[in-house]
Order: C-alpha cells, then structure tokens, then sequence
C-alpha cells in the first residue's frame, strides 16, 4: 500500500523518469536511462544588477559583491579611467558581451558531447551548412557507432545545440551560428578536451 501512495504522490516526476529508461533490469536493480543533456544556461539573456529591481539604489549593488568581485571592479574602474569619458560606456558594453560569451560558452561546453563539438567542427569545415537530409544519415551512422545514442533520436541530440544558439536548424538545412563558430574558436583556443563521453 505504501508504495502505490508514494507512487501516486511522485507520478509526475517518475513519468519523466520512465520516459527516459532505455533498459530495465530487476535482478539486481539496474537501471540504463538515454542520455540527457540540460538546456541553455540563459547566460545570453542575463540582465545587468540594476535592471532586476530598478528601485534599488546603487549602494546595494556594493553590498551584493564579493571582496575578489571588488578587486575586479576596481581593477576595470583603474583601466576605463585610461580612456576617454565619452567612450567608456561602449567599452563597458563590449566587455559585458564578451563576459556574457564566454559564461555562454562554459555553459555549453559542461554538457556537450564528444560527437556534438565533432558535428559543430565538420559543419564548419563544410562551409557553415548541411542539409537536414544528410545530417540525419550521420546521425544515424552514428548512432550504430554510439549504442548508447541509438534511443535518442534526432531531434534531442540537435535540440542541444540550438538551445545554445550554436546551430540554427530549419525544414532543409542545419547552419552553425556565429555563436557557433566563435565556439568552435574558443575550444580551440583554451584547449579544449574534445573527445568528451557519447
């Protein structure tokens, strides 16, 4: 009896988690699910301290920082005091862009697989775009390749990475972005491990 209550209290989150059983075993409770990746981490989107609570005044945002955080603040507030008052702004901006970026592009890269950054990487080399006709055929080789991908179809493999805005997909073709690209030259660039798991 106990168990039928606590499965009707937990029946939303273990229909997800039956959903993504790919092989059951009773004798010794062993259990294999598909591979699973977590979406976009947002970092593109996140609004600066001010935008979330306007009617905070700054001195709050002072209160909010670490004491490594103040060193960095007042390292930048040393360097944009080199420039000229009526460009500083714009150089705070792309700084922001080019932080927000690479969180982005950290966020990414903890979850991808192995043969995502290889797709990414040919995609590439191949011009920028495939069509979804021959994406689908490597897909499939290697999912014979790949046995734990064999239940993972198509769609969530790629749905990954057009969360992160690394591949725009539509009814013909596969485009990798610019985000895409500068992705692929930041793995390179910090060396990246590119023969991650699946």
């Amino acid at each position: 009896m106990a168990i039928v209550v606590i499965a009707f209290i937990f029946r939303d989150p273990l229909k997800g988690l039956l959903r993504n059983i790919k092989n059951l075993t009773v004798g010794n409770n062993r259990a294999e699910f598909i591979p699973q990746q977590r979406g976009n981490s947002g970092a593109l989107e996140d609004s600066l301290p001010g935008e979330q609570q306007s009617n905070r005044d700054l001195p709050i945002l002072e209160e909010n920082l670490t004491p490594a955080q103040r060193e960095i603040r007042d390292s930048v507030r040393k360097e944009i005091e080199d420039h000229p008052e009526n460009a500083r702004l714009e150089i705070l901006i792309a700084a922001v862009a080019k932080e927000r970026l690479l969180r982005h592009f950290a966020s990414a890269y903890s979850n991808i697989f192995g043969s995502q950054i290889r797709a990414l990487e040919l995609l590439n080399q191949r011009g920028g775009q495939v069509s979804l006709l021959e994406a689908r055929e490597e897909y499939a080789k290697l999912q014979k390749e790949i046995t734990e991908l064999a239940s993972l179809p198509f769609e969530g493999y790629i749905r990954y990475l057009t969360d992160f805005r690394l591949v725009d997909v539509d009814a013909e073709c596969i485009r990798l972005t610019h985000i895409g690209r500068d992705f692929i030259i930041w793995l390179n660039a910090i060396g990246a491990n590119k023969n991650k798991p699946l």
